[in-house]
């Protein structure tokens, strides 16, 4: 499983609006610059969110790039 960190961390007060959920819609982008939304699977764990999906879909593969 991929760890994705960035400079911009959410903080306890950000995260528990995920809390009792388990779908979030993940916004890739295509060339053109229009947003695609996703509903993806997600667990919040110890204040880290991980996303479930598979390797060679569309959100998986753009959060590869």
């Amino acid at each position: 499983m991929n760890r994705i960190m960035d400079s911009n961390i959410m903080t306890s007060p950000d995260l528990a609006r995920f809390e009792n959920q388990q779908f979030m819609n993940l916004e890739t982008f295509r060339k053109n610059g229009e947003g695609v939304k996703t509903p993806v699977w997600f667990v919040l764990d110890n204040n880290i969110i991980y996303v479930r999906s598979g390797k060679y879909s569309r959100e998986g593969e753009a959060l590869a790039q």
